[in-house]
């Protein structure tokens, strides 16, 4: 669900502004990345990816483009938030 209150998908929106030069918002939280509507070419995608690892340290994200589902911010904030809640419940035991 989109919600800019969402810490990880906040952090996401800051990354698109200064990359990009676009915000993510209700139209395009589930559009694919490489469609028209976005404007997006695949080398973008690099730069995105790479911004996204320094951001929130997470190697996982490779699983996440390898199983199809770095196609939308929807799916990229689903993902990451896996990641930092088993990191949360593994630093708790």
């Amino acid at each position: 669900m989109y919600n800019l209150e969402n810490k990880t998908l906040f952090k996401i929106n800051k990354i698109f502004k200064e990359l990009f030069d676009l915000e993510i918002n209700e139209d395009n939280y589930n559009e694919n990345l490489l469609s028209s509507n976005m404007g997006l070419d695949p080398i973008d995608l690099v730069y995105f990816y790479n911004e996204l690892t320094k951001t929130f340290d997470e190697e996982i994200l490779k699983e996440a483009i390898l199983s199809g589902k770095f196609k939308t911010i929807n799916n990229i904030v689903i993902e990451l938030e896996k990641v930092i809640e088993l990191e949360k419940s593994c630093m708790e035991n």
